[in-house]
């Protein structure tokens, strides 16, 4: 880094953030509320990858469990971070917006 420079990174603008986000971009304006580690949270991701790859079948390649919730012994957000790779951008964005539209996973599939 040269002279006059800082670590702090870049900041994001509102069509960046807006280009990687699904729907549109929330502010998030109240608290943050964390919990103590759940050994659940394996689970709950596992029952979701298995949902998402019955969905995507061989359009989908990587379901990875993300974000604080994956690791183990960590007080974090209840909620399950998870990352897919290697799929058309397209089939994603339908699954996402049938998962948005029916977030039970109600609704029949295939």
């Amino acid at each position: 880094m040269g002279a006059g420079d800082d670590d702090r990174p870049p900041t994001t603008t509102e069509a960046e953030l807006q280009a990687i986000t699904v729907g549109p971009v929330q502010r998030l304006a109240g608290k943050i509320e964390l919990a103590e580690s759940d050994p659940a949270w394996p689970a709950l991701f596992a029952r979701e990858a298995a949902r998402i790859r019955a969905l995507l079948g061989d359009d989908i390649r990587l379901v990875e469990h993300v974000g604080s919730t994956s690791v183990d012994g960590l007080p974090a957000k209840p909620v399950i971070d998870i990352q897919c790779a290697d799929a058309k951008a397209e089939v994603i964005e339908a699954i996402i917006a049938r998962a948005l539209a029916d977030p039970r996973g109600e609704t029949e599939t295939r």
